[in-house]
């Protein structure tokens, strides 16, 4: 299911069929034209839940092609259905079986208590799983960090909607406004859609200018030393760097520890298989 041609991503899922040919297994969904924008879809949340329920059709077909040729083989049956999406709304939560997250509980304890509070379903803490090959640097990482050192502590405001997460120009420009209005600092990880060659082409005229000094628009932020700060910052740390370093060490050992034999994250993608293993043998009883 692709929601615009990506040149990376499809190097990257091609990089991992032709490591793992016996494992993976990509197919293509037929492409379906998105929802028109009308009273039904003026949210970005419910323009996505339209566009997703129009490939309700095009994924069954796929699923009960994969169950029936296995059903009919000597192969492991198809025990469950894992869909990688964020459920951003609670109303999609209640149907699925189980939530996985690639986190750990020595990370994110808090979070994961909040959705563990028995009204959801399971929830089975997997991770940290990082694609190091995937992590990219660059010298803009250093000048944001430079950017951000200069700036009076805690008066930075961090726009990111994920890295797949772009506006049409018009909703750029709202955005631009709304933070220009307010006068606080930022920094802004502003994607840049096609057909858009630079972030200058759908700000408001003179923003850059306007904001220069107390603003910083970037294509990719260096997420995970941010979030490194954003933790040592929250768990009460002084801002010298070698306290910082010492508790990003710790921290890291700390997930480490969690998806090693024996950890929060192995125990509980231990618990994730044989729950599907157990569902699996359910729908068998039953077939």
């Amino acid at each position: 299911m692709k929601w615009f041609p990506n040149a990376s991503i499809d190097a990257y899922i091609n990089s991992l069929t032709a490591s793992q040919p016996d494992g993976i297994q990509v197919i293509d969904l037929p492409q379906v034209d998105p929802p028109l924008l009308g009273s039904t879809t003026k949210s970005p949340e419910s323009f996505i839940h339209a566009f997703i329920e129009s490939y309700i059709s095009p994924v069954r077909n796929v699923v009960r092609d994969i169950v029936s040729t296995k059903s009919s083989s000597d192969e492991t049956r198809v025990s469950g259905l894992v869909l990688d999406l964020f459920l951003f709304t609670h109303d999609w939560f209640k149907d699925a079986k189980g939530i996985i997250v690639n986190t750990s509980e020595a990370i994110e304890q808090y979070a994961l208590n909040y959705l563990s509070n028995g009204q959801n379903p399971s929830v089975y803490p997997v991770g940290p799983v990082i694609d190091f090959d995937g992590l990219s640097y660059s010298n803009s990482d250093d000048k944001v960090l430079k950017w951000l050192d200069d700036q009076p502590q805690s008066s930075v405001v961090f726009l990111c909607f994920g890295s797949m997460g772009s506006f049409k120009a018009p909703q750029v420009k709202q955005i631009a406004l709304g933070l220009e209005r307010s006068g606080l600092r930022l920094l802004w990880s502003l994607r840049v859609p096609p057909p858009h060659n630079d972030a200058s082409e759908m700000l408001p005229e003179g923003f850059l200018e306007r904001v220069q000094g107390r603003g910083m628009i970037c294509d990719w932020a260096p997420q995970l030393k941010l979030n490194a700060l954003k933790m040592a910052k929250e768990l009460g740390l002084a801002v010298e760097m070698s306290e910082l370093r010492k508790k990003v060490k710790e921290m890291s050992e700390m997930a480490r520890k969690s998806v090693m034999e024996g950890g929060s994250s192995f125990n509980s993608n231990a618990k994730l298989i044989q729950d599907m293993l157990g569902n699996r043998q359910q729908l068998i009883c039953n077939s």
